[in-house]
């Protein structure tokens, strides 16, 4: 529980997740490499990426979004800490995330 106090936005994000979903896409990714996946649970679309090596920008497109929209990123930010902000996002507009060395993301679309 500590490593989550230390962590208010990892917390906040885990609390958005529920135990189950209605649908699950693979949106990118390569063996030992790197994985991006989106979720979804009702109208709600969760999206999380991982990489693995150096720092490197993750780009992926939403498809699955009906229109453009405010989300909320959670993105690692380098030194055991994590950033969050919104974003803007949409059905045709690529999401492009910078993460650093073995890094990762997650985005919350309400």
């Amino acid at each position: 529980m500590d490593e989550y106090a230390a962590r208010p936005d990892a917390e906040w994000f885990l609390e958005q997740v529920p135990a189950a979903w209605d649908e699950t896409r693979f949106l990118r990714g390569h063996p030992g490499s790197e994985a991006t996946i989106a979720r979804q649970r009702d109208d709600v679309w969760f999206v999380g990426s991982i990489t693995a090596g150096g720092q490197r920008t993750v780009e992926t497109s939403l498809p699955f979004l009906q229109a453009s929209q405010e989300a909320t990123l959670v993105r690692d930010a380098g030194d055991d800490d994590l950033r969050r902000e919104p974003v803007a996002v949409g059905p045709t507009d690529p999401l492009s995330v910078t993460v650093p060395e073995n890094g990762g993301f997650v985005l919350y679309c309400p």
